[in-house]
């Protein structure tokens, strides 16, 4: 069953990094594959035995597998690349036809994975305990399961800042204090030593009167 993240659609959806759609559309394909291989472990368990059912599930494994570590889900990518191979040896008869309980561990696995994506595309986050618990369902059957690679989350689209920058300097309009005191011309000083005084009348020369 395919889950949507709920309310990510139209503009919310369009500000989520590319990264993050392009990892979630690849969840929504692996979602779609797993319930198909999980449809040939059903026919195989059905049958009597006949390996020929599992013919497609190497190549389908293999598709999903080159998917999610191109998406960065390397630890996903793992389980299935070692569901491949054994399905693979069983198809070529390198190894044994799988009894019952080996069928249950390999559905047991697939089922976990699937999982996985479900929570990955609803949470928006990686559950990696979840790919532990399918790892130890397919080491029922494949020992050499390489270990777990950590997901790293999808970086998120970056949001304009819009907070206005402190820069520490008030409007004009919204300065405070005193006002300035206005310049005023310094009143002229007489230079020393250059004071007019008046002339001494000379002898023997009237005056005229002032009139």
């Amino acid at each position: 069953m395919l889950f949507r993240s709920g309310g990510d659609t139209g503009e919310a959806a369009a500000r989520r990094h590319p990264l993050e759609r392009a990892r979630e559309a690849v969840c929504r394909e692996v979602q779609l594959g797993l319930e198909l291989c999980k449809q040939f472990v059903a026919d195989f368990a059905r049958s009597a035995g006949d390996v020929q059912i599992l013919a497609g599930l190497p190549e389908q494994l293999n598709a999903m597998a080159g998917a999610l570590g191109l998406a960065g889900l390397q630890g996903a990518a793992g389980i299935l690349a070692s569901a491949r191979d054994y399905t693979r040896s069983v198809r070529d008869g390198a190894r044994p036809a799988p009894g019952v309980e080996e069928m249950d561990a390999l559905a047991d696995a697939l089922s976990s994975v699937e999982y996985f994506m479900e929570r990955l595309v609803i949470d928006g986050r990686p559950a990696d305990l979840i790919l532990v618990r399918a790892q130890a369902a397919l080491r029922r059957v494949v020992p050499e399961v390489p270990p777990l690679v950590p997901v790293r989350p999808a970086p998120k689209a970056a949001v304009p800042d819009t907070t206005p920058i402190d820069t520490g300097v008030m409007p004009r309009e919204a300065s405070v204090g005193p006002e300035p005191e206005q310049e005023t011309a310094p009143e002229p000083v007489s230079e020393p030593g250059y004071a007019v005084e008046p002339e001494p009348a000379i002898e023997g020369e009237e005056l005229e009167p002032e009139i």
